[in-house]
Formats: structure tokens, C-alpha cells, sequence
């Protein structure tokens, strides 16, 4: 399967509280985030919630500058809104044609969020708030980009939680559309396998 891992709103990992912390030592979460990413050497998407030529995105980005991160900060990415969904491709009735103006510069649309998503069938999501951001982007793109051969999981380890009651009913409403929720660990298991037998099919083709 052809695999694109969606980091949504890294900056999570970044806060304390509700302060947002600039620090030249990653967190302990951050450095596993980076480790995973790294022997996972699959194409990211990193979600964003904000330009990164605004002064909130360069601030993020500032958070954010650690060598673990790398590959994220590398990456393509989309801006997504605080709840973790594109805007629509054209201007709903209540918005403003000014507002929509600002607004559909600043984020991306349905259509732009798509292209990214189809040339792959396996789409694996970690960062942004268990309960909120993370549930909220893989739910858009499961009801509205999913074809049958898709499949979705979600790293629960390498996610964040600030509110476990809403992240139970979050996890029941996942479950039941048929998304995994697993561990990084499990994921690179499966990854070391599924390498190993390309390897041995690859061999194989070539001694015969």
C-alpha cells in the first residue's frame, strides 16, 4: 500500500498548558514523533493551522525548529482551520465576498486538501489533539475522499490528549467507521515486515 502520513497541527506538541513554548530541547513525545517519522520514511503532509508567512506561523515555526522535526518542516503541507478541516471550494452564502477574499488566501480548499489525498491508500495520522483537531481531519477526509481500497489508522501514542472524556467518545465514533487506532510501535512492526517481503520478492525476481 502507498502510504502518506498526515501531522496535523504539530504545534500541539509545542504547548504547555496554554502556553506556547520555544525551546532548542524537544520534548520527549517530540523526539519520538521525529524517530518515527524517520524509520517510517513514507511521504508526510503536514497540517498546519496557520500561514507560515503570518506572525503566529512564524512563531510556530520558531517552536518547531528542532532537528527532530525536520522531516515536518520539509514536508508539503495544507493550513487547515483550529478544527482541522479545509474550507469549502466556493464562498458560502453567509461569508462575506471580503471575508471570503482573506479567508481563501489564508486556507487551503476541499479540492486542494483531495489532490493530496487520492494518490494514496493507506493514510496514517499523529499529532493535533486526540479529541479535537485529530478526530475532526481524519473524519473529513474518510466521509469525503474515501474509496474502497482506502484504509486509515491512527498513531494514539504519538497524539496529544487534554480531555480524556471527549477522547472516549472520540475513540467510539473512530472505531465504529472502521479507522484503527494503534501504536507507533505496532505500525513499525508492520512496516519492518512489509519491507522484508519487498525485499525477498525483489531478490527473488532478479534470480530468475
Amino acid at each position: 500500500m502507498k502510504s502518506l502520513i498526515h501531522i496535523i497541527h504539530p504545534v500541539i506538541y509545542a504547548y504547555e498548558g496554554e502556553t506556547l513554548c520555544i525551546s532548542a530541547k524537544p520534548t520527549p513525545l517530540m523526539v519520538k514523533v521525529g524517530e518515527f517519522l524517520a524509520q517510517m520514511n513514507a511521504d508526510i503532509l503536514h497540517h498546519r493551522n496557520t500561514r507560515p508567512d503570518t506572525f503566529d506561523g512564524m512563531s510556530i515555526d520558531l517552536a518547531l525548529d528542532l532537528e527532530v522535526f525536520s522531516l515536518i518542516n520539509n514536508a508539503p503541507y495544507v493550513v487547515t482551520t483550529r478544527y482541522g478541516n479545509p474550507i469549502p471550494d466556493t464562498r458560502p452564502k453567509e461569508v462575506k465576498p471580503q471575508d471570503w477574499k482573506y479567508i481563501s488566501k489564508v486556507f487551503t480548499k476541499h479540492s486542494q486538501l483531495e489532490e493530496h489525498v487520492k494518490p494514496y491508500n493507506h493514510h496514517i495520522f499523529l499529532g493535533g489533539a486526540f479529541e479535537a483537531c485529530l478526530t475532526n481531519t481524519v473524519g473529513y477526509i474518510h466521509e469525503f475522499f474515501r474509496t474502497p481500497d482506502m484504509k486509515f489508522t491512527i498513531i494514539d501514542d504519538l497524539s496529544r490528549t487534554f480531555d480524556e472524556e471527549k477522547r472516549k467518545i472520540s475513540e467510539l465514533k473512530l472505531l465504529e467507521r472502521g479507522i484503527e487506532i494503534t501504536s507507533s510501535e505496532e505500525i513499525l512492526s508492520r512496516y519492518e515486515i512489509s519491507c522484508t517481503k519487498e525485499v525477498h520478492l525483489n531478490t527473488t525476481e532478479i534470480r530468475t
